[in-house]
């Protein structure tokens, strides 16, 4: 994806509760790109502006399963503590 479609994308899939401006997203993906996560590519179409195209590396991917995991027992946690307070 470019760019422009990340922060579409990220608005569509979050039913809009994700909405970022290209000066807090771009500085974010050259931060991943600089972690070996993602990595970038020009893109030259025929007809309008080339465009830097982005994927996620087999390392962005072990870390993003990485901190999925982290992220489900946070949330277990909290819930489990939220279950608890309210239960008493």
């Amino acid at each position: 994806m470019h760019g422009y479609d990340i922060l579409v994308s990220m608005s569509d899939y979050g039913d809009g509760q994700f909405r970022f401006k290209q000066g807090t997203l771009y500085p974010l993906l050259y931060r991943l790109e600089r972690e070996g996560w993602i990595k970038a590519k020009w893109h030259l179409p025929t007809k309008g502006k080339k465009r830097k195209m982005y994927n996620i590396t087999a390392e962005g991917k072990r870390v993003h399963q990485q901190r999925c995991q982290q992220w489900q027992q946070f949330t277990s946690s909290v819930s489990s503590i939220l279950g608890d307070y309210i239960d008493d």
